[in-house]
C-alpha cells in the first residue's frame, strides 16, 4: 500500500512522525500566499518594472507583513535572476548617527572585511559592498522591515547612498513594511516640509490587509493542499504530510474555509471579524489544529466548527480591536 508521495505508509508515517515537530505548520512559520501577499508582490514588481524609486506597506501587529518579507524575498530572486535582495531591519535608536547606520547595513549584509574606523571610510565601504550586492544584474531591492522605526535622517543617509549607485547605473527599488506608525512617518516627512523623501520614499503607500473573510482563507489553506512542500524534493504539500490517509481520502483544508471562518467570527466577540484576522492568529490556529488531530488521521477524517473553535481557544486567539488608519485626503495611502 502506498499514499500519493509514492512512499510506502508505514515507512512514511515514521517518517511523520519522526520530521512532525519541523513541519512549517506546526511551527507556526509557514509562508502561506494569502491575498495581501499575492498583491504585494504584484505591486513591487509592477514597482520595479515601471522603474518606480519605491513602495511602502504598513500594517498591524502580527498581520504577517514580516512572513510576506520572506517570501517577496523569494519571488524576487526568482523573476528578476541575478538582481539583488538585500532586507534590513531597521531598529529604533536613542542617538541616530551615520556611522551608526552604515555599520547596521554592513552587519546585515555579513561584511566580513575589518570596518574603516572612519565614516568615510565606512561610506565608501558601504557604497562598494551594496553595489557588488546589485551585480549582475544592476538592481538593487533595498526591502526595510520595521519601517517604522527609520528615521528622517537614516533617510536621507540612504537617498545619498541610492543617488551614488544610480549615478553608476544601478537600478535601485525601495520596498518599506512597518507598522501603523508608518502613517506617522510620511505625515512627519510632509510636515517637516521633505516633500524630496516622501516623493522618493512614502508617496506610494498601502495597507498590508488582514484576512477579512472565508475566501481569503480558502487561498491560504489552498496554499497548504496544492503550492507547498515538506519535507523538500517530497512532493508532499504541508495538508498531504499532516493528514496523509486523510489527504489520499480527498481532505483539503480550503473546503474546510467556511467552517473554520465561523469559527472565527464567533469567537471574536469585539470585531467579528470585521477588521480581518491577523495571519499569526492562523497560523498559530493551524499549529494547534494539527497537534490536537495527530492521531486521528482517516480516510473519513474532517474538522467540525467544534474542532476549529477548540484549536482557536487553544492558540489563545485574542480579538484584536485597532482604530482604522483614514489618511488625509490626498496624502497617496492607499
Amino acid at each position: 500500500m502506498t499514499d500519493g508521495c509514492g512512499e510506502n505508509v508505514a515507512s512514511y508515517l515514521r517518517l511523520r512522525k519522526d520530521l512532525w515537530s519541523e513541519h512549517p505548520i506546526i511551527a507556526a512559520r509557514a509562508v502561506l500566499p494569502t491575498p495581501a501577499v499575492v498583491s504585494t508582490v504584484a505591486i513591487v514588481c509592477r514597482t520595479a518594472r515601471l522603474q518606480r524609486g519605491s513602495c511602502a506597506f504598513w500594517a498591524h501587529p502580527m498581520s504577517g507583513k514580516t512572513s510576506c518579507v520572506r517570501s517577496l524575498e523569494q519571488v524576487l530572486t526568482q523573476q528578476y535572476s541575478g538582481c539583488g535582495v538585500f532586507v534590513y531591519e531597521a531598529k529604533k535608536k536613542a542617538v541616530c548617527a551615520e556611522g551608526a547606520f552604515l555599520e547596521d547595513i554592513l552587519s546585515t549584509m555579513n561584511y566580513e572585511a575589518r570596518l574603516q574606523r572612519t565614516l568615510s571610510g565606512k561610506r565608501d565601504q558601504t557604497l562598494r559592498a551594496l553595489y557588488a550586492y546589485a551585480a549582475p544584474r544592476g538592481h538593487l531591492f533595498f526591502v526595510i522591515d520595521e519601517a517604522q522605526e527609520i528615521s528622517e535622517l537614516e533617510l536621507c543617509w540612504l537617498k545619498t547612498i541610492i543617488n551614488w549607485l544610480v549615478r553608476r547605473d544601478c537600478r535601485v527599488t525601495v520596498v518599506m513594511f512597518g507598522q501603523q506608525e508608518l502613517l506617522i512617518l510620511r505625515k512627519t516627512l510632509m510636515t517637516n516640509a521633505r516633500s524630496d523623501l516622501d516623493v522618493r520614499y512614502t508617496s506610494e503607500l498601502y495597507e498590508f490587509e488582514n484576512i477579512r473573510n472565508a475566501e481569503d482563507l480558502s487561498v491560504a489553506f489552498a496554499a497548504c493542499d496544492e503550492n507547498s512542500e515538506f519535507p523538500a524534493g517530497s512532493g508532499c504539500s504541508y495538508t498531504h504530510f499532516l493528514w496523509p490517509l486523510a489527504f489520499a481520502g480527498g481532505f483539503r483544508l480550503a473546503s474546510q474555509a467556511k467552517t473554520a471562518w465561523a469559527a472565527f467570527v464567533k469567537a471574536s466577540v469585539n470585531t467579528h471579524c470585521k477588521q480581518g484576522i491577523c495571519m499569526r492568529w492562523v497560523a498559530l490556529v493551524l499549529a494547534e489544529l494539527a497537534e490536537a488531530t495527530n492521531e486521528n488521521d482517516r480516510a473519513t477524517f474532517g474538522v467540525d466548527e467544534a474542532t476549529w473553535t477548540a484549536a482557536i481557544q487553544a492558540a489563545g486567539y485574542v480579538d484584536q480591536v485597532y482604530v482604522r488608519a483614514k489618511p488625509r485626503a490626498g496624502e497617496g495611502a492607499k
